[in-house]
């Protein structure tokens, strides 16, 4: 018995399936139409469907004129000639129906309906098309949403709106309001605007508006665009914006124009957030005073809660330091990124000033932190980070990780990055050459590189040339090429820019050359620094510009002369050009000479011996040791007392 009653209700529901998809139009007569359409959309929704029919439908459809009710059951026979089905198309459009009644303009009823007859009627737009058409004109009139998808939700604050169609074009006309666009609970809003939706395209013409950097943590009226006209994509959760004018009285008093782009993203808060995104058209905004004693100069992106400074390869962007009125320190990036308590910049050029010099290093992480006027410029691996600071006041190459300044004070400190075992720095004389040095540079090569560089540069009668012409030359790939010249640049050699491939040829080269065939005097100078723990291997003293060097404990001044300083404590102080002052001893030849305040003169190049405490000496014994060298012996007699 239950067999058979399962049996005849399935054959039955097959049966009376088979009956309303078969449906070829449906009656002329509105009752039967009614009836018919109810029973053709019920579906497994039995009782649902009667309610609506009987709550809502009924007394739309009663409340018709003759006409528009012919006009319901006309559009219903085109939708079944286009073998719409019950779900979703003709359940959307009677609930499309029955809200514009109720929520809506009679010009926006009359005007969807002959949009729809337009759509049916054009065989060129799918029924996908369609479908879309009526889902998102239930959403916007349901719920004031003008387009939704599985990725984006766009609302409107209010619904003043109003349907268009000419014959050939169908938009919706949106009044004054707030567009806002929900994705992956984040959301992207403008404020004040109007404009046109065209739902086939989903394109959005808006005019005006106004992108606030709220999601940032700004307030409103601190940071925001103000747009004209512009058109956006509302089936993505992302849009450029060009032409806007945009305010952040934080940094300017003045308003800015360029692009704004916006983008909802997920797991997003003010700490993270890196839209909106507006960027300047001009790449020379000039800001005094950023912070105190700070200028900046350069483009100008705002970058969610990041200002960012920027710039290209031809005009950087420039951060200005001062004491007093003085310019001190100019850095240079393609970008700094400005937080509330941080600026950051990577390969970063730096120039410190010095009376008429600087020191000078072509790419260094800079980080300077605001509220404690605190500067941190650390040596990076990539670019031209490995490459040494150029000092040319005490005429120097000085090897280092860490520079740090306190704006405060009056000193800036060279020492190891923190935690570092290597605690080591290097001083070298700007005329130091080492033989083995240049021999190592050349390797298996059958010249040395510094050869083929100035061989080149005298072939084209220029110390300016680029990677791919100089590769050509070496009939090497330019990846070996760039290769090459890095590790001239790492040495100061030359000068290279790895983004353009810009070489510039330095005196270090030919100066190389010749100290290598004997056309040029050279020194062995370079003060080499180890200390412990968190020491500093050196302080610049802002007051005389002194070098003050720790952890040095021998410095050759003559390798042929034998003469060696050892420094009292390891400690000395340089001065211009390489002049240095210590205590300690000197080893020259046969004579130790131990004092202080010795003064060593570099262009003299001699040591003079302000205050003497003793002298020593040592002889020949006239013995020979295991490799035949002559012993020597120290004699017993001090002389002391000299100064």
């Amino acid at each position: 018995m239950t067999y058979r009653f399962f049996l005849t209700a399935f054959l039955f529901l097959l049966l009376k399936g088979t009956v309303f998809s078969q449906l070829k139009s449906f009656p002329d007569d509105p009752q039967q139409f009614v009836s018919t359409l109810q029973n053709f959309v019920e579906g497994n929704d039995k009782k649902g469907t009667k309610l609506f029919f009987e709550t809502r439908f009924n007394p739309y459809f009663n409340s018709l004129s003759d006409q528009e009710k012919k006009e319901v059951i006309n559009i219903s026979n085109l939708l079944l000639s286009r073998r719409a089905l019950a779900d979703p198309q003709f359940n959307l459009y009677i609930r499309i129906l029955v809200s514009l009644k109720e929520k809506s303009t009679p010009s926006n009823y009359t005007t969807w309906l002959a949009s729809l007859k337009y759509l049916i009627n054009n065989k060129k737009v799918t029924m996908n098309a369609i479908t879309d058409f009526m889902e998102n004109t239930q959403s916007l009139v349901d719920n004031k949403c003008i387009y939704k998808s599985s990725i984006v939700d766009w609302r409107l604050s209010n619904p003043d709106y109003v349907f268009q169609f000419d014959g050939n074009e169908i938009w919706t006309l949106i009044g004054n309001t707030t567009l806002t666009c929900l994705s992956r609970e984040d959301s992207s809003v403008i404020r004040q605007t109007q404009g046109k939706f065209y739902p086939l395209t989903r394109n959005f013409e808006g005019v005006g508006g106004k992108i606030t950097w709220e999601r940032a943590g700004f307030p409103e009226n601190e940071v925001y665009a103000m747009l004209k006209n512009y058109k956006i994509d509302l089936s993505k959760n992302s849009f450029e914006i060009d032409s806007v004018v945009f305010v952040n009285s934080r940094f300017f008093d003045y308003p800015l124009t360029g692009k704004v782009t916006e983008k909802v993203m997920p797991n997003i808060d003010t700490a993270n957030a890196i839209y909106p995104m507006f960027t300047s058209y001009s790449k020379r905004y000039s800001i005094k005073k950023i912070y105190p004693d700070v200028d900046y100069e350069g483009g100008f992106t705002m970058k969610g809660a990041k200002f960012i400074g920027a710039g290209t390869d031809e005009e950087p962007a420039f951060l200005n330091f001062y004491r007093g009125d003085t310019l001190f320190l100019t850095a240079s990036s393609k970008s700094f990124s400005f937080r509330e308590d941080i600026i950051a910049g990577m390969n970063t050029r730096i120039t410190f000033y010095i009376e008429k010099d600087s020191i000078f290093h072509p790419g260094l992480n800079f980080r300077f932190f605001i509220k404690k006027r605190e500067l941190l410029l650390t040596r990076i691996d990539e670019g031209m980070g490995r490459s040494p600071y150029i000092d040319t006041y005490h005429q120097l190459e000085m090897d280092f990780d860490l520079l740090s300044w306190k704006m405060e004070e009056p000193k800036v400190h060279f020492k190891a990055l923190p935690g570092s075992d290597i605690k080591k720095a290097n001083f070298e004389s700007m005329d130091f050459f080492n033989m083995e040095r240049y021999q190592e540079m050349q390797g298996m090569d059958d010249a040395n590189p510094l050869q083929y560089v100035a061989a080149y540069s005298k072939k084209n009668v220029s110390r300016e040339f680029n990677v791919n012409e100089f590769a050509k030359f070496l009939k090497a790939s330019t990846p070996q090429t760039k290769q090459y010249l890095l590790r001239l640049a790492y040495n100061h050699f030359i000068t290279y820019n790895p983004e353009t491939g810009d070489v510039v040829v330095r005196d270090k080269t030919f100066n190389y050359i010749n100290c290598s065939v004997g056309k040029r005097d050279f020194d062995a100078i370079n003060f080499v620094s180890n200390v412990v723990g968190e020491d500093h291997n050196a302080t610049w003293s802002l007051l005389d510009n002194n070098l003050r060097m720790k952890g040095v404990k021998e410095i050759k001044l003559s390798e042929a002369h034998t003469v060696t300083i050892f420094p009292q404590d390891q400690e000395i102080t340089v001065k211009k050009n390489r002049d240095f002052i210590f205590s300690g001893r000197i080893l020259a030849g046969l004579f130790l000479f131990k004092g202080s305040n010795f003064y060593f003169d570099y262009n003299r190049f001699r040591i003079d011996l302000v205050d003497v405490a003793e002298v020593k000496m040592r002889v020949k014994s006239g013995d020979y040791d295991e490799k035949g060298l002559p012993v020597e012996v120290d004699v017993k007699n001090v002389i002391t007392n000299l100064s």
